[in-house]
């Protein structure tokens, strides 16, 4: 009996590499995959190496008119981080933010989920929400952890067509000038993203798990 705990517990250790977090987007390679999601004029994306948290590069989103707006997209069709999204609804953002580069002095933040699952009918049969918004901590680098709903998970799940993430990002408008019609600021929000990562439970958790059965176990004897 002893024998065989301690062969299961090494069986769940071995099995905890499994167990990680999967990194989506650090943007060594390029974009890796990630995509200009903003549908206003002066939206942007590009990898730069600055501002990193993982590696040396991460990518900028430069949002011009500001507002309520998508920024960047990614597709996990067909990877494993399509299973884990479905099972555990975590996502985490490395975000780094200047305050210069935000003239309202304010931003949030909200996680896209887009499925090409829905009530809808007709083209929009799409799972096109928005889970768990957040102030952004303007002039700093922050963690941001997003959870979806079950619903959500779900459709991630069953998504055969697409299975996108994205962030939206909400700030002031910008303001135009009475004399040119131009932009009056350069931008109303300006994003490094990094080190974005669907979260899975840690490895640690699984072990201690294991050795709480063993220790069963053993007072049952």
């Amino acid at each position: 009996m002893k024998a065989k705990a301690i062969l299961c517990l090494l069986t769940l250790v071995l099995a905890s590499s499994a167990w990680a977090d999967i990194v989506v987007g650090n943007f060594e390679n390029s974009t890796d995959g990630w995509w200009t999601g903003g549908w206003r004029p002066g939206d942007s994306s590009t990898p730069v190496q600055a501002n990193a948290t993982l590696g040396e590069w991460s990518m900028k989103m430069t949002q011009v008119l500001g507002g309520w707006d998508n920024t960047i997209e990614g597709a996990l069709l067909g990877t494993p981080a399509q299973a884990k999204l479905a099972a555990y609804g975590k996502v985490s953002v490395d975000i780094t933010t200047y305050a210069n580069d935000f003239p309202a002095g304010w931003a949030s933040i909200g996680l896209l989920i887009n499925t090409g699952l829905g009530e809808e009918s007709g083209w929009a049969q799409t799972m096109w929400s928005v889970f768990d918004w957040q102030n952004v901590a303007i002039g700093s680098t922050q963690t941001l952890v997003f959870q979806i709903s079950e619903e959500a998970m779900a459709k991630m799940g069953g998504a055969t067509g697409w299975a996108n993430i994205g962030f939206i990002s909400n700030t002031g408008n910008n303001e135009n000038d009475p004399i040119t019609g131009e932009p009056v600021y350069p931008a109303m929000a300006i994003y490094y993203f990094d080190n974005i990562k669907v979260l899975v439970p840690e490895p640690a958790s699984m072990v201690l798990l294991g050795l709480g059965g063993l220790s069963v176990l053993r007072r049952r004897r």
